[in-house]
């Protein structure tokens, strides 16, 4: 199928998912297409955004996945809730930016990683994970630790890193999450800012061996956690 038909087919399997109380996950919407197409896993995300924005679906989504709007109540809700994340994004980016350049500059610590440019998205993708599952943090995208000295490099192409990380958290980050996005100039370098909140449930990183593990951050290190530990997060967060 061409993207124009599985747009069509998602559009289809969302319209068996009227109201928030009847969702479906982004990942179990890729498992029935995979019996369909090879094409649509990177692509779900972006092809629902189509739907809504082009063939105005009023599709909507929740902490439990995906969903189509079937009445004026939960309309006003979702909107109400779209208005509340925009401002709240809008606020935490103007604090980022501001904050940005000093925080590169003191160098990584448990909520903040820098990463030269030329790493590959999975390691991105690997230490977002970490972050999230222990307080949330910034990774900082073209400045590095050297020695002492921090190193700013220009990020080429940032829209593509956007985009490239994200197709790359659909594939190993399970389940997937979202992440927030900017670019900031930094001297005579720009760099790539992506920042995610704290977790309220564990998420686990899949390199491709399936074997699924739980980065999380141990000062300005990305270990392991243990069964254990695991068990303990639970433990306390019930």
């Amino acid at each position: 199928m061409n993207s124009e038909e599985v747009k069509k087919r998602i559009a289809e399997i969302l319209e068996q998912h009227q109201g928030s109380s009847n969702t479906i996950t982004s990942r179990e919407i890729r498992e029935q297409l995979n019996h369909e197409t090879d094409e649509a896993p990177s692509k779900v995300r972006k092809l629902i955004s189509e739907l809504v924005l082009e063939e105005e679906l009023p599709v909507a989504s929740n902490s439990n996945g995906y969903y189509l709007i079937q009445d004026e109540d939960e309309l006003e809700d979702y909107v109400d809730k779209l208005e509340k994340r925009a401002r709240g994004i809008n606020e935490r980016k103007l604090g980022v930016q501001r904050a940005v350049g000093t925080m590169v500059f003191r160098g990584e610590s448990r909520d903040f990683e820098l990463k030269d440019k030329r790493s590959d998205r999975a390691t991105i993708v690997k230490e977002l994970v970490a972050l999230g599952n222990t307080e949330g943090g910034t990774l900082v995208i073209g400045a590095s630790e050297q020695g002492e000295d921090i190193e700013i490099q220009t990020v080429d192409d940032p829209d593509q890193w956007e985009e490239s990380v994200n197709q790359c958290l659909v594939e190993l980050a399970d389940p997937p999450f979202d992440i927030e996005y900017s670019e900031e100039e930094i001297g005579e370098g720009r760099v790539v800012i992506f920042r995610v909140e704290q977790f309220s449930t564990l998420r686990t990183y899949n390199p491709g061996n399936e074997k699924h593990c739980v980065p999380s951050r141990a000062g300005t290190t990305t270990t392991y956690l243990t069964g254990g530990e695991i068990q303990r997060f639970y433990d306390d967060s019930s």
